[in-house]
């Protein structure tokens, strides 16, 4: 994905999914790529948005507890 950067991980899709919409209402284009084995359930759903709006989405995240 050319021009995106990950941003954060959750171990859980729904909590990554939450963030994501969080993003998009604040006019960052997001999307979630999911890692996790289905077979062995591990792994991590991935958060990845447009580099140019990386502290934007950085700040938000924070408010989750997942960006320190």
């Amino acid at each position: 994905m050319d021009g995106w950067i990950k941003v954060c991980s959750c171990g859980e899709i729904y909590r990554a999914e939450v963030i994501r919409d969080a993003l998009i209402q604040n006019n960052i284009p997001a999307v979630v790529y999911n890692e996790k084995d289905s077979s062995f359930l591990y792994g991590e759903a991935v958060i990845y948005v447009e580099d140019t709006n990386l502290e934007r989405a950085q700040n938000i995240i924070k408010e989750f507890g997942e960006i320190e």
